[in-house]
């Protein structure tokens, strides 16, 4: 159980026996405040947050199932939260969170708006960059994908592009555009500029 997630819970150690039917885990809230909770609890859903989160501040704006609401818990647990799962990809390699969205769900969203679709999640503009307004937006699963850590970037006639987007811009694919820059030696202007020839595949 420890370092698992439950809600605003996370997982510190195995409680001392109290004599409960249901084993005890102490648990940390995101808001920080240290408790004992039932392990079927935990697992069930019935403890979500401590009493305090649950009777002050998520009564305040009613939004705790919201999907707003969700990524907002998951970015401060991930950037503030050792045993997050993915802790290692954000808060371990230096992201960090605003503190004041990470101290006020209500300021993140009035930051960030409503989340357009089912479709959008937070995206961060500058990778290396912390959650933090002028650093975040809603994206889709595209574009989120065509700013990664993993993605090549060109630049050509002053600007700096993903190959994806180069490709969206010259209409040629961009397994064409990979091909002539990696496999054939092209700089990246010739193969931008070049249109497609009789032997190429736009596939």
């Amino acid at each position: 159980m420890t370092g698992q997630v439950f809600g605003s819970w996370t997982v510190v150690e195995r409680a001392t026996d109290s004599g409960s039917k249901s084993a005890l885990w102490t648990c940390r809230c995101v808001c920080g405040t240290l408790a004992p909770v039932q392990r079927a609890n935990l697992v069930h859903g019935r403890s979500r947050q401590c009493e305090a989160c649950r009777n002050a501040k998520l009564t305040t704006h009613g939004l705790s199932e919201s999907p707003e609401y969700v990524a907002w818990l998951h970015i401060k647990q991930r950037t503030g939260n050792p045993n997050d799962r993915a802790w290692r990809h954000y808060g371990g390699r230096g992201i960090t969170m605003d503190p004041a969205w990470r101290d006020s769900f209500e300021t993140f969203l009035a930051d960030m708006g409503a989340r357009p679709s089912p479709g959008h999640s937070v995206e961060r503009i500058d990778n290396s960059g912390p959650y933090a307004p002028g650093n975040c937006r809603w994206a889709t699963r595209t574009e989120q994908g065509r700013n990664t850590r993993r993605n090549v970037r060109w630049t050509y006639q002053g600007q700096r592009k993903t190959i994806a987007e180069w490709a969206e811009v010259v209409g040629i694919s961009q397994g064409t555009l990979w091909m002539r820059v990696f496999g054939r030696g092209w700089s990246v202007e010739r193969a931008l500029s070049t249109p497609l020839r009789g032997g190429e595949s736009n596939g």
